[in-house]
C-alpha cells in the first residue's frame, strides 16, 4: 500500500510540475527541481550527521559524541547545529550539556555559536561558570582570539552581560577593552543586537545598555512580537525568567505556531500564542474601522489608475480595487495589533524580537507607525538573526525607526510618459494569452471553473466539478501555481470521477521596471495627502513592495485575461458557461465582468454558510448564485447585492447525509472508533456532549464555555471539545485550564477526530454560531446554540437548523436533562429541518445540475443580469454592525 501512495503522489507531483511548466516559458521547472535536490540535499546531510553522532554516543557515550562534534572537522558547527545538538543531549543529562558547552567555549572561535550557547536555555549555567573562570590572561588562547576578532570579542562580552551579575560582567568588559585601543562600530553593533531600548540611553562603553536588559531579570508576563515564528528555537529561547509568555507572529495570521516541544525553555510559564485578530476580532469596530480606511484608500488608488487610459479598464477596476485592499488591510491590521497589545498593561516586559527575514528594516519600519513602541519603557528590540550580517545592521533599522517622516522630493514624484509600458505589458499579456488554454468545441456544453488554492474550498471545488463533468466538458482554471491541493482533492473522489482538466491561468511572467517605478510614485504621491497617519505611512514605507508584488502583477494579469477571451472569441472557443467557486480571491472574481463582457453567463459557487455580516466578503457580480440553503438565499439580497430570483439553494458538498443513515448504529460505530483510537469511553456517563467551538474573541469565548461548564458540572456528562482549525494550541490550553476551574478535568476531553465523528458520538452537539450546527442536524443530532447574556452572533444558526437558543448556564441546564429524559422531541425538530431543506439529504448534486441547465435553456438576454444590478465595488455595503464576540 504505501508502494502504491508514494506512486499516486508521484504522478500528481509530475503532473503539477507539467501545468507549471506549461503556464510559463521560463526556467520555472528548472528552479522547481534545484530547489527539490537542494533541500532533499540539506536533508540528507543532517541525517547522515545525526546518525554519525547517534552511533558514537552509542559506543562510547555522550562526552566522546560531544568532543567528536567538536574536534571533527567534517562536522557544520553553526548555530542551528550547536543548538539541535545541545537540546538532543538536554534529553540524556545536563552533565552532557554542560561538557558540551565546555568544550564548545574551549574550541569555538565563532562570535554566533558564543551568543548561541548564552541564549540557549540548556547552556547557559555552563557557559556562566566559563566564563567566570576564563582565562583572559595576556598570551592566552582567549586574549589571542579576542584581539583577533573584534566580533568575537562582542561576543564574549555579550554573553557576560547577559549571564553574570553587574560586577562580574562589567570586569569582563573592562579587561576586553583593555585589550582594543577603540571599540569599533560593529562591536556596538552586536552588543545592540543582544538587547536595545529605545527611552533608555546606553549606560556603559563595552555593555552598552545590556545590564538593563529585561532578560537578566524574572518577569511576571513577557509579550513576545516577531515578524513571524518560523524560527521557533530562536523565539523560544526568549522565554527564559518569565512566568508567563505571549506570543505574536504578525505574519501568523492563525496564532497555529505550536511551542508544546519547546515547554522546557520556559519552565513551569504559561505560554499563549496570539494572531492579529485575537484581540482585534472579525465584527470589532477596530476591525471595521480599519477595513472602511483601507477600503477608501484602494479606491483612491484605483482611481488614480483609471485616469491614465490604458493602464486599467472600469471593467477590471472592482477586482483590481478589491486584491489593493486586501494587502492594505492585512498590512495594517498587523500594525494595529501590535498597538492594541501595547495598550494593554498585562505585560512588564515587551520584547520585540528582529529575525533575519526581517533584517532589511521592512518590520521595523512598518511597526514605527505604532507611536507608543517607540516611547514605552517596557519594550526591548533584540535580534534573533542566525548571522552576524543580519546583527550588524540591526542598530541601523533601529535608529530608522526614529527618523521622522521625510516629505518626498518632487523630483521622485515625476515620471515619463506611461504610454511606452503601457504597450509593452499590452504586447507581453497578448504573448501570454496565446500560450494559454483553448475550449474547443466538442459536441457538449464548455464549463471554465475559476477557483483559488483554499483548503476550506478545494473539495467542494473538486465535487462540483466532478458532478458536472458528468454531462458536460468541464475545465478547472486555478489562479495560482500549485495544482497539486486541486489534483488531489479530484483523485480523492474516486476512480469513477469523469476526467476534468486543469489549467493554470495565464500569467506574464517578467515584470516591467518602468511600470513598477511608475505606480511606486502614485503611491508616495497618495502618502503625502492628508489622511490616516498610520495607513500613509504603511503605503510609504511599502510603496515599493506594493507596486512590484501587488498592483503591477494584478493590471498585467487583467490585461492577460483581457486577451485570452479576445482570442478565444476570435477562435470561436469561449467556454459557455463560468462558475466562480468560490468567488472571494480577487482574480477568480474578475470573470464575472470578463464574462459579462463577452456574452457569456457566470454562476457563484458557495460551500459555505456566508452572509453579509462579515464586511471583508464581496458582492456577488455572477449572473447567478448557488448557495447552501434557504436562509442564505433569503440573505444573499441584502449581503451581497443579487437579486432573490437568481439566488438558487444548491446544498454543499460538505454537508450531506451519508446514505441510508441509520443515527444509533452510526454513534455505536463513533464511539467505539473513539473507545479503541483514543481511550474515550462515552458510555460510562448518561450523556455525552460535544462542543464546537469558534475562533472568536476569548473574553466572550471563556463566559459561553464558563456557562457550558456550570451546566455540566453537576450532571454526569461528558464534554468532547472539538476546537475550530483556527483556534491555537495555546487556546485549546486555556478551554481546560478552565475546565479544571470548575472540576472538569476528567470530563473534558480534546477530540482529534473529524467532525462527524465528535457530532455523532454526542447525545447533544454545542455552539456558538459553527457551521457544524448544519452538519449536526443534517445528522440527526439534537443541537443548541449557546451565548452569554445579550451577546448575538453574525449567523443565527439556530434559525438555520430550528434549534433552540440560550443565554445562560441554567436555560442550559434544562435543555440536557430534558434531552435526556425525552430525545424523541429533539428528533421531531431535525426531521422538520431535513424536510424543509432537503439537498442537506440529497446532496448538491441534483440541484446544481438543474440549475445548469437552466441557465443554459435561457435565451441570452434574460441569461445575464441587468447592468443596473451591478454595484460599482465588490465590499458589501455598509454600516456593518458590530458583534461583541
Amino acid at each position: 500500500m504505501k508502494l502504491v501512495e508514494l506512486w499516486r503522489r508521484a504522478l500528481l507531483e509530475l503532473r503539477a510540475i507539467i501545468l507549471l511548466k506549461q503556464a510559463s516559458h521560463q526556467a520555472t521547472l528548472f528552479k522547481l527541481l534545484k530547489a527539490r535536490i537542494s533541500a532533499g540535499i540539506a536533508k540528507a546531510r543532517r541525517r547522515a550527521m545525526t546518525a554519525q553522532f547517534r552511533l558514537v554516543e552509542m559506543l562510547f557515550g555522550p562526552s566522546a559524541a560531544a568532543d567528536f562534534f567538536w574536534r571533527s572537522p567534517t562536522t557544520r558547527k553553526l548555530w542551528g547545529d550547536v543548538e539541535l545538538r545541545a537540546d538532543r543531549l538536554a534529553k540524556r543529562s545536563q552533565d552532557a550539556v554542560d561538557h558540551f558547552t565546555r568544550l564548545g567555549f574551549m574550541k569555538t572561535q565563532d562570535p554566533m555559536v558564543l551568543i548561541c550557547l548564552a541564549r540557549n536555555v540548556h547552556c547557559r549555567a555552563g557557559l556562566a561558570q566559563c566564563l567566570r573562570t576564563a582565562d583572559l590572561s595576556e598570551g592566552s588562547r582567549l586574549d589571542q582570539t579576542i584581539r583577533g576578532s573584534m566580533s568575537y570579542a562582542a561576543a564574549f562580552v555579550g554573553a557576560a552581560g547577559l549571564l553574570l551579575d553587574d560586577a562580574s560582567a562589567k570586569r569582563i568588559a573592562d579587561l576586553v577593552l583593555d585589550k582594543h585601543v577603540r571599540l569599533d562600530l560593529q562591536f556596538h553593533q552586536i552588543i545592540d543586537s543582544l538587547g536595545s531600548h529605545l527611552t533608555v540611553p546606553p549606560t556603559d562603553s563595552s555593555l552598552r545598555g545590556l545590564l538593563e536588559s529585561g532578560m537578566r531579570k524574572p518577569c511576571k508576563h513577557r509579550l513576545i512580537i516577531a515578524d513571524e515564528l518560523s524560527d521557533r528555537p530562536a523565539i523560544a529561547q526568549l522565554f527564559t525568567g518569565a512566568e508567563k509568555i505571549t506570543v505574536i507572529g504578525l505574519r501568523d495570521t492563525f496564532g497555529k505556531t505550536d511551542f508544546q516541544e519547546y515547554t522546557d525553555y520556559a519552565g513551569d510559564a504559561e505560554i499563549t500564542v496570539e494572531h492579529i485578530r485575537s484581540r482585534i476580532t472579525r465584527f470589532s469596530r477596530p476591525y471595521l474601522d480599519l477595513h472602511e480606511a483601507t477600503r477608501i484608500a484602494a479606491e483612491r488608488i484605483t482611481d488614480g489608475l483609471l485616469e491614465e487610459n490604458g493602464l486599467l479598464d472600469e471593467h477590471n477596476r472592482a477586482s483590481v480595487e478589491l486584491e489593493i485592499s486586501d494587502h492594505l488591510f492585512f498590512g495594517n491590521l498587523r500594525t494595529e495589533a501590535v498597538r492594541t497589545l501595547l495598550e494593554s498593561e498585562e505585560f512588564d516586559h515587551i520584547v520585540v524580537a528582529c529575525q533575519a527575514k526581517s533584517s532589511n528594516g521592512m518590520f521595523l519600519q512598518n511597526l514605527s507607525a505604532v507611536d507608543p513602541l517607540l516611547k514605552d519603557p517596557r519594550v526591548e528590540f533584540i535580534s534573533i538573526a542566525r548571522s552576524l550580517h543580519a546583527r550588524t545592521i540591526f542598530t541601523n533599522n533601529l535608529e530608522a525607526m526614529l527618523q521622522p517622516p521625510r516629505e518626498m522630493p518632487t523630483a521622485m514624484l515625476w515620471g515619463p510618459s506611461p504610454s511606452k509600458f503601457i504597450a509593452d505589458s499590452d504586447a507581453r499579456a497578448s504573448v501570454a494569452a496565446r500560450r494559454a488554454a483553448g475550449f474547443p468545441k466538442s459536441g457538449t456544453k464548455r464549463i471554465l471553473i475559476l477557483t483559488a488554492n483554499n483548503p476550506a474550498y478545494n473539495a467542494a471545488t473538486a465535487d462540483y466539478a466532478v458532478t458536472l463533468a458528468a454531462e458536460y466538458d468541464v475545465t478547472i482554471g486555478l489562479a495560482g501555481r500549485d495544482a497539486r491541493p486541486i489534483l488531489s482533492a479530484i483523485t480523492a473522489i474516486g476512480k469513477e470521477a469523469p476526467n476534468v482538466n486543469v489549467v493554470l491561468l495565464p500569467n506574464v511572467d517578467r515584470q516591467l521596471p518602468q511600470l513598477n517605478k511608475h505606480l511606486r510614485r502614485h503611491l508616495l504621491s497618495l502618502a503625502a495627502e492628508p489622511g490616516n497617519l498610520a495607513l500613509a505611512h504603511f503605503i510609504r514605507v511599502n510603496a515599493h513592495q506594493t507596486a512590484e508584488q501587488v498592483i503591477a502583477p494584478a493590471l498585467l494579469q487583467h490585461k492577460v485575461f483581457d486577451a485570452w477571451f479576445s482570442r478565444l472569441s476570435a477562435d470561436e472557443e469561449l467556454p459557455d458557461l463560468i462558475v466562480l467557486a468560490p468567488p472571494r480571491n480577487p482574480r477568480v472574481a474578475a470573470f464575472a465582468r470578463l464574462a459579462r463582457r463577452h456574452g457569456i453567463p457566470s454562476l457563484s459557487l458557495e460551500a459555505h454558510g456566508l452572509n453579509g455580516n462579515y464586511c471583508r466578503y464581496i458582492n456577488i457580480d455572477t449572473d447567478f448564485y448557488g448557495v447552501i440553503s434557504g436562509y442564505f438565499k433569503k440573505t444573499a439580497e441584502r449581503g451581497f447585492n443579487i437579486p432573490l430570483e437568481r439566488t438558487f439553494v444548491v446544498g454543499s458538498p460538505r454537508i450531506k447525509a451519508p446514505e441510508d443513515h441509520d443515527l444509533a448504529s452510526a454513534r455505536a460505530a463513533a464511539r467505539e472508533l473513539l473507545r479503541d483510537t483514543f481511550d474515550i469511553d462515552c458510555s460510562a456517563y448518561k450523556s455525552c456532549i460535544s462542543f464546537f467551538c469558534q475562533p472568536s474573541s476569548w473574553a466572550h469565548v471563556k463566559l459561553v464555555w464558563s456557562n457550558i461548564l456550570n451546566a455540566c458540572a453537576v450532571l454526569d456528562v461528558l464534554i468532547l471539545l472539538k476546537p475550530h482549525p483556527e483556534e491555537t494550541p495555546s487556546r485549546v490550553a486555556a478551554y481546560l485550564r478552565l475546565a479544571k476551574e470548575f472540576g472538569m478535568t476528567e470530563r473534558v476531553i480534546v477530540v482529534e477526530t473529524d467532525p462527524k465523528t465528535a457530532i455523532v458520538a454526542s447525545d447533544m452537539m454545542l455552539t456558538g454560531y459553527s457551521t457544524a450546527a448544519i452538519e449536526a442536524a443534517v445528522l440527526g443530532v439534537p443541537v443548541t446554540c449557546v451565548t452569554d447574556g445579550d451577546a448575538d452572533y453574525p449567523v443565527d444558526q439556530h434559525e438555520i437548523v430550528n434549534c433552540q437558543f440560550v443565554r445562560s448556564s441554567e436555560a442550559l441546564r434544562s435543555i440536557i436533562i430534558e434531552l435526556t429524559e425525552n430525545p424523541q422531541a429533539y428528533a421531531a425538530r431535525s426531521q422538520r429541518f431535513l424536510a424543509n431543506e432537503p439537498q442537506f439529504v440529497e446532496g448538491p448534486d441534483r440541484n446544481l445540475k438543474s440549475l445548469v441547465a437552466h441557465i443554459f435553456s435561457l435565451p441570452p438576454e434574460e441569461a445575464l443580469r441587468e447592468e443596473k444590478t451591478l454595484s460599482r465595488s465588490l465590499f458589501p455595503k455598509g454600516p456593518h454592525q458590530t458583534f461583541s464576540i
